[in-house]
């Protein structure tokens, strides 16, 4: 197992370099100067030159992205800030736990609404029941967040007044943004569960404990929902990342404090140390999460785990 984790962690290190590569590059030649978001419009040419050669900028391209890989993998250095002075990575951490929540509060209510939704539209198949979770997993699939953000702050903040529709004050605080951001998850969620206990139903050993005269509760929740939590599995922890990657505009819309929203702003003001490292650092999250997720397999299945000594 720690072998096992250790190479892993070590892959991690092609992927951060091409994730930072591509940002790199992408700011690289993305139009507009730094140094005058830095100081301002009325800064002088001569503040402007030396703001660009202390930070490295009139540097060749291959020269800046071989300092930053260096900073970053040697000295853990992401860099600091144009606009705050602050290093980077503080200014991630400041805010990452807001996404964090968020986040978390929305898979939460994923797995619970979304694996029984799927398990009950399987063994019903063909029902209304069937038909109804279908149908809502499809307007889930089919609904832009940016839309459905705007549409409940239009309904339960402003006509009727239930909810907050800004901020991170509260625990009401939460409802809107974890409903806008796990609606599309949701749907996941019940159309996989549905289609993965749908083929492990029909296999055999299902026959034979039904043959043995088991309960048919005990038949399902027993034999049947643990062969299909496998796949299951797979898809909470890679929307976990995906939510913690796109919670942009679930941040923008609510206006949040997290991540997503800082790289918004970063961006708007050219603060490229902060993009590049919140980019990273995200990816980092994704990566660690899909670790979690393959060591979770040896739980579920014991097979899986046998491989992993």
């Amino acid at each position: 197992m720690i072998k096992y984790i250790v190479k892993r962690l070590l892959m991690l290190v092609p992927v951060l370099l091409g994730v930072a590569f591509v940002i790199f590059t992408m700011l690289f030649f993305t139009p507009g100067d730094p140094a005058i978001s830095a100081l301002g419009t009325m800064a002088s040419p001569e503040s402007l030159a030396e703001f660009r050669v202390k930070q490295g900028l009139d540097d060749p391209f291959l020269v800046q992205f071989k300092r930053y890989v260096v900073n970053v993998l040697v000295n853990g250095d992401m860099g600091t800030s144009y606009i705050t002075k602050r290093p980077v990575m503080n200014e991630i951490l400041s805010v990452f736990p807001n996404t964090l929540k968020v986040t978390s509060v929305s898979v939460v209510l994923c797995v619970l609404l979304g694996i029984p939704l799927g398990i009950l539209s399987a063994i019903k198949q063909n029902s209304w029941m069937d038909t109804s979770a279908m149908l809502v997993a499809f307007i889930g699939l089919s609904m832009p967040v940016f839309w459905l953000g705007l549409l409940l702050i239009l309904f339960f903040s402003v006509y009727l007044g239930w909810l907050p529709s800004s901020g991170l004050e509260g625990p009401l605080h939460y409802i809107l943004p974890s409903i806008t951001m796990g609606t599309f998850s949701l749907a996941v969620f019940t159309r996989m569960t549905r289609s993965s206990m749908l083929e492990v139903i029909r296999q055999d050993f299902i026959r034979t404990a039904r043959a043995k005269g088991q309960k048919e509760s005990t038949v399902i929740w027993t034999h049947a929902l643990r062969n299909a939590l496998i796949p299951v599995i797979t898809v909470v922890g890679l929307q976990f990342g995906v939510l913690l990657a796109g919670a942009v505009l679930t941040e923008s819309i609510f206006s949040i404090p997290g991540v997503g929203r800082l790289m918004v702003e970063s961006i708007k003001m050219r603060d490229y140390p902060v993009v590049q490292g919140a980019v990273l650092f995200i990816a980092v999250a994704f990566c660690i999460v899909n670790l979690i997720v393959d060591l979770l397999y040896g739980f579920v299945d014991p097979r899986i785990r046998a491989r992993y000594k």
